[in-house]
């Protein structure tokens, strides 16, 4: 019988790494949010959130080729099972965070929480799209997986 699609051991690699990935994201946040973001008024805002967004791009990518190493597969499924997987209990675990804190994200200031919202909107939206783009980028015509 051939193997099916979408299967539990992948789901559950898949989520498995966004729950560890959301932890090590969630603590630099913690640890560093409050220096590295700028009230969303200032003019520097767009500036870091982008290159804020650009890291993050990087670090889900690297995640990305070690899910598709361990999980041995590098196909569009697995690549929309971790992205859907990162952005889904990202968004759960950070929205549980938020409503347990009364809105308060910790160690960041009220003042810079617009900047954490845009930052965590466009993270979450990256995480979801570049396991997929890791896939399309290595699998070419002419190129083995």
């Amino acid at each position: 019988m051939p193997e099916p699609l979408l299967s539990a051991r992948l789901l559950a690699v898949a989520a498995a790494y966004a729950f560890v990935g959301w932890i090590f994201f969630t603590a630099l946040l913690i640890a560093l949010g409050d220096a590295l973001l700028p009230v969303i008024t200032r003019p520097l805002a767009p500036v870091v959130v982008l290159a804020l967004v650009a890291l993050t791009s990087v670090a889900v990518a690297g995640l990305s080729l070690d899910f598709f190493r361990r999980s041995a597969r590098a196909d569009a499924v697995a690549g929309l099972t971790l992205g859907v997987c990162f952005a889904s209990i990202g968004l759960t675990l950070d929205g549980l965070m938020l409503l347990l804190t009364d809105f308060r994200y910790p160690n960041v200031e009220a003042a810079k929480t617009a900047t954490l919202a845009v930052l965590l909107l466009l993270g979450y939206a990256v995480a979801a799209a570049v396991p997929v783009l890791v896939v399309a980028l290595r699998v070419r015509p002419g190129r083995p997986r």
